[in-house]
């Protein structure tokens, strides 16, 4: 049989041939965009609501897949876990054991302060991690496929009182799988689909909206005037960013999944949004927040403008001390230590003890006075013997002037 086969080949080769270069050119694309022809064809399977609208039964029906697996499982304790577990160590892994106290105190499976923990409620953090991360992922895995349906799932006719914020369960399931990363891209998702629907609201009301702003600038604008009201929108926008500014680059590592680390175009961009729609009172809290972002560049174009931010914190009474130290670190930036020295001693003026006991502060002096050229002065703020226990007397009469 196989000569036969053989011999049929050597006969036909000249109309084989280009069929068979056919196959090993195809097979090549089909390896190299197989990632690309799976999503197609999954996006073709699932058929997801266009831009802005939803399917709210197909989301729930996702939820409630394997919902019942975790309704036991303490996500807390998962979470806290994360931070107990670390990315990299080779050491001995039992001295990362908390003891039996702290067990007790912190690790138990006990909600009720009144009844104490019985030893079957007393858990090992990482035993119970691992214990439970499967149930974990699998419901988290509900939750990001239920986004494909729906981000918002209103109680409507049934017996449910609150509406579910899907992206709420994606963040809570994924920081107890120590996944941190997920939330910032749902919760990216999510902004995009509030401005989608927003839009979809306005063109229902206006059908000459497009025509009547056709700069892209005008129509965000308007959608954001649209989506002031709307407290998921400012909340997303907030957890989006993934916490606090770091003070600098060399803060971003390990499991820190801040936008402003990750990209600062989209900080920035979210950023500026919910500057635009937040209360004034607002204002100076988030003019830091955006301070700090363009500190983080170290270029001169972005000190300027970190600058500027830092200037519009430091009207308010809670953000001023942080705004006139970031004004020292941008003037710094941009080789203006006059004015640095300036911002210098208006912060003196917010401590009651001029800022001899800030740890901040008196780093800030070390680097100002030094690059003025006051040594001696510089000198006084660089540990802690100037204190009335220590001995020097020019330290002690030290005035910023």
């Amino acid at each position: 049989m196989l000569k036969l086969i053989f011999r049929q080949i050597v006969r036909h080769w000249k109309g084989l041939l280009p069929i068979l270069i056919l196959w090993i050119v195809g097979g090549i694309w089909i390896v190299k965009n197989r990632n690309t022809i799976l999503t197609t064809l999954a996006r073709a399977a699932i058929s997801p609501p266009k831009p802005g609208e939803q399917d709210e039964d197909k989301a729930l029906g996702i939820l409630h897949r394997h919902e019942d697996a975790v309704k036991e499982v303490r996500l807390d304790l998962m979470q806290k876990a994360c931070s107990s577990i670390p990315l990299k160590y080779h050491g001995d892994p039992d001295l990362l054991k908390p003891h039996w106290l702290e067990r007790y105190k912190n690790w138990n499976l006990q909600t009720n302060l009144e009844i104490p923990p019985g030893p079957e409620d007393v858990v090992e953090p990482s035993q119970y991690w691992r214990e439970n991360r499967n149930a974990v992922i699998a419901v988290l895995k509900d939750s990001i496929d239920a986004t494909v349906y729906a981000y918002e799932i209103f109680p409507g006719n049934s017996s449910r009182k609150e509406t579910i914020i899907v992206a709420h369960l994606v963040e809570k399931y994924a920081r107890a799988a120590c996944l941190d990363s997920i939330p910032m891209l749902v919760y990216g998702d999510y902004i995009e689909y509030l401005e989608a629907n927003a839009r979809n609201k306005i063109l229902a009301v206006n059908k000459n909206f497009e025509f009547e702003y056709p700069a892209k600038i005008d129509q965000d604008l308007f959608i954001l005037e649209f989506l002031k009201t709307n407290g998921n929108y400012a909340d997303a926008l907030r957890r989006f960013g993934g916490g606090a500014i770091p003070q600098s680059r060399s803060a971003c590592k390990g499991r820190d999944y801040r936008l402003a680390c990750i990209s600062f175009p989209e900080a920035q961009d979210a950023l500026r949004k919910l500057a635009y729609i937040s209360p004034s009172a607002e204002l100076p809290a988030l003019f830091l927040s955006l301070g700090r972002l363009h500190l983080l560049k170290d270029e001169t174009d972005h000190f300027r403008r970190s600058a500027n931010y830092f200037s519009g914190a430091t009207f308010d009474h809670a953000t001023e001390k942080e705004g006139r130290a970031g004004l020292i670190h941008a003037f710094l930036g941009l080789d203006r230590k006059d004015l640095a020295f300036e911002q210098l001693q208006q912060l003196s003026l917010l401590f009651q003890d001029k800022g001899r006991t800030d740890i901040e502060f008196r780093e800030l002096a070390r680097v100002v006075l030094t690059k003025i050229g006051r040594m001696k002065d510089a000198d006084c703020y660089a540990d802690l013997s100037d204190l009335p226990v220590g001995g020097r007397t020019h330290c002690e009469t030290l005035n910023l002037k």
